[in-house]
């Protein structure tokens, strides 16, 4: 009978106090949650003691948007490591150790080199739509009463005819919302500037953290930067002068002198299709040949992704 009484006793205290009980439980689980928010975005130890090459790697992956296939950068070095194992020891039996380890090393380095050029696809397409970026940032500064945390995420849901500064924007803005120190902000930002490299995103990106760390008004530098990307944009486009002859012999004139190739040797030289095909794939010193060739395509490809196309800067 004491034991029901002193239960029924417990019970109606823990009723009483239930509006406390719910209290420490909520202010711990938000806790908890926001500890948690931390460790995901705060680089750990492990993390500080990666080496030059790995922060490397993982600053062109977060700013590629490529974290989300390779993961870590540890993933992205075996996965080029593998490539280079696979085509080295199927090459070596054929074509011997040289020609192996240095087509190998150049189908290992693939993955890094097309993620470079979209990087560079990416930083050229960024800069070309500044004008608009700024334009669009700079009227939702003034409409969000000078917040540059809710201008940024209005622009990145607003802004139209600029897809790359349209994923920046977003990519900011969600970093914005996990950072919780001027540390965090700066590395968001890093990663911003890195992603563009041009003068004026570096400035946008210095603007931007005295906005948000310090609360300074930014209107006049917004003003200015609008300003001087829109002349930018005149000079490039009265500027331009594009030539695209060195570009259609890579896409087109080289594949195609390739097929002619087959044709002179079936006509002129008595080959047949499939006697053509043996002598190229199926003998060591057609296959290395080929390879080169297409080691070559491939090179100038990249080559010209690089430096057809320049960066609208200040």
């Amino acid at each position: 009978m004491n034991k029901i009484i002193y239960g029924v006793f417990l019970l109606g205290v823990i009723l009483s106090q239930m509006p406390l009980i719910k209290s420490l439980y909520l202010g711990f689980v938000n806790r908890y949650r926001l500890r948690r928010s931390l460790r995901e975005f705060v680089p750990d130890e492990y993390d500080r003691k990666r080496g030059r090459i790995s922060k490397h790697i993982d600053r062109l992956m977060k700013a590629t948007d490529l974290t989300k296939i390779y993961g870590k950068p540890e993933m992205f070095i075996i996965i080029s490591l593998v490539i280079f194992l696979g085509v080295a020891f199927a090459l070596y039996w054929t074509l011997g150790s040289t020609t192996a380890i240095l087509m190998g090393s150049f189908c290992g380095m693939m993955p890094y080199m097309l993620m470079r050029v979209k990087l560079n696809a990416m930083r050229i397409g960024g800069s070309r739509e500044g004008d608009i970026m700024m334009q669009e940032l700079l009227s939702n500064y003034k409409i969000n009463d000078y917040n540059m945390k809710e201008a940024i995420e209005v622009t990145a849901a607003t802004i139209e005819d600029a897809p790359n500064s349209k994923r920046l924007l977003y990519d900011l803005a969600k970093g914005f919302n996990k950072a919780y120190t001027a540390d965090d902000i700066k590395r968001v930002l890093d990663i911003f500037k890195y992603s563009l490299n041009t003068s004026w995103g570096n400035a946008l990106a210095s603007t931007m953290y005295f906005s948000q760390i310090h609360g300074i008004k930014v209107t006049n530098s917004l003003e200015d930067l609008s300003e001087s990307l829109i002349k930018s944009r005149k000079v490039i486009e009265h500027g331009r002068r594009e030539n695209n002859e060195a570009s259609l012999m890579l896409k087109y004139l080289a594949p195609i002198s390739y097929l002619l190739s087959v044709l002179c040797a079936c006509k002129y030289f008595g080959f047949t299709l499939n006697k053509f095909i043996r002598y190229q794939f199926g003998t060591a010193l057609g296959l290395q040949w080929f390879m080169i060739m297409a080691a070559f395509f491939i090179s100038g490809v990249l080559i010209n992704g690089f430096l057809s196309r320049e960066k609208m800067d200040i």
